[in-house]
C-alpha cells in the first residue's frame, strides 16, 4: 500500500514538474512581441564577408548597424546613413527598404537569419556570432575617415 502511494506521488510530481516546464516555455515564447525584441543586441555575420550586423529593439530608430572592414579600417553604417528604412515587422521577420529594393530578414533558427530580396534573385544567410568577436574587431582596428 505504501508503494502504491509512493507511485501515485511520483506520478503527481512528474505531472506537476511537466506542467511547470510547459508553462515556463509558453511564457518564454510570449516574452517578445517582434523580431527586433527577440534578437535585441545579437550580432550576426554573413559567411565569407568580414562584417558584423547587430540588431536592436528600436523600430523607430537604429534597428540595425553594420561594422565592415574596408581597406584595413572599419566602416560603420546604420539604416539612416545608407538610406534604409523599416517597412514592416512581425515576430519572426522584418522588411527593410534599401536601394529601391525590399529585403526580408527572417529567423531560420537560433543561429541563422535569412536575408532575401522580396522580388527574388538574392539570398544571404547570417550566422550568430559572439559579441566578443565584434568587440575584438573594434579594438583591433580604426574607424575609416
Amino acid at each position: 500500500m505504501i508503494q502504491n502511494k509512493n507511485k501515485a506521488l511520483n506520478k503527481t510530481f512528474i505531472v506537476i514538474i511537466s506542467l511547470i516546464f510547459l508553462f515556463s516555455c509558453e511564457v518564454e515564447k510570449k516574452s517578445c512581441q517582434n523580431i527586433l525584441e527577440c534578437l535585441d543586441g545579437t550580432v550576426w555575420s554573413p559567411q565569407g564577408r568580414e562584417s558584423y550586423w547587430t540588431i536592436f529593439n528600436d523600430p523607430n530608430g537604429i534597428y540595425m548597424d553594420v561594422h565592415l572592414i574596408n581597406n584595413g579600417c572599419i566602416l560603420y553604417e546604420t539604416p539612416q546613413t545608407v538610406g534604409a528604412s523599416l517597412v514592416s515587422i512581425s515576430k519572426n521577420s522584418f522588411v527593410e527598404s534599401y536601394d529601391d529594393r525590399e529585403w526580408m530578414y527572417t529567423i531560420v533558427n537560433d543561429t541563422v537569419i535569412e536575408k532575401v530580396r522580396l522580388t527574388g534573385g538574392n539570398t544571404n544567410y547570417f550566422f550568430k556570432k559572439d559579441k566578443s568577436e565584434l568587440d575584438k574587431l573594434i579594438n583591433e582596428n580604426e574607424y575609416c575617415n
